[in-house]
C-alpha cells in the first residue's frame, strides 16, 4: 500500500506476482493471498503458465499443460470470485515455453492462452519465456 501511495501521484502503477494455482487454491501455504494483495496494488499479475499446474488439479480433460485455452479461462474464472470489487485488476502472466515430457508450447497454444484472457476479462496479459524467444505469430489475432 504504501509503494503504491508514493508513486500514484507520479503516474505509476503498481504490480504483483503471484503463483497461478494460488487462484484456485488460496494461499498454498506461501502467503500470497489474492484477495489481500488485490486491496493494495492495480494489478496482480498471476503466472497461470498451464504446464505448471498440476495434473488433477483443475477439471480438464487432462494435464492442463494440453489445455491452454481451458486453463486460462478457469484460472482467471476463480480470480474474479477473488477479486470481484477490489481495486486490484488481473494481468496474467502466460506461458510461451515449453517444458520436457510435455507438449510443445507453439504460436497456437500461446494464442489461446491470449484468446482466453482477453474472453475472460483479463486487464492485458504479459507473456513469459526464459530465454525471450517467442511465437511472435501467436500476437496477430485470427481475423
Amino acid at each position: 500500500g504504501e509503494a503504491r501511495a508514493n508513486l500514484a501521484p507520479g503516474g505509476a502503477r503498481v504490480g504483483a506476482d503471484v503463483f497461478g494455482f494460488t487462484l484456485i487454491l488460496d494461499d498454498i501455504g506461501i502467503g500470497q493471498n489474492v484477495g489481500r494483495i488485490a486491496e493494495v496494488v492495480d494489478y496482480v499479475c498471476p503466472m497461470v503458465y498451464p504446464s505448471h499446474f498440476p495434473h488433477g488439479s483443475i477439471f480438464v480433460d487432462g494435464h492442463p499443460n494440453d489445455f491452454p485455452y481451458e486453463t486460462i479461462a478457469i484460472s482467471i474464472g476463480a480470480a474474479e470470485e477473488r477479486v470481484a470489487g477490489l481495486r486490484g485488476k488481473l494481468r496474467p502472466w502466460l506461458q510461451d515455453f515449453s517444458l520436457p515430457g510435455m507438449s510443445d508450447y507453439g504460436a497456437a497454444e500461446v494464442r489461446a492462452q491470449i484468446d482466453a484472457a482477453e474472453a475472460n476479462g483479463a486487464a492485458g496479459w504479459i507473456i513469459w519465456n526464459a530465454a525471450s524467444v517467442y511465437h511472435e505469430d501467436a500476437f496477430v489475432p485470427a481475423g
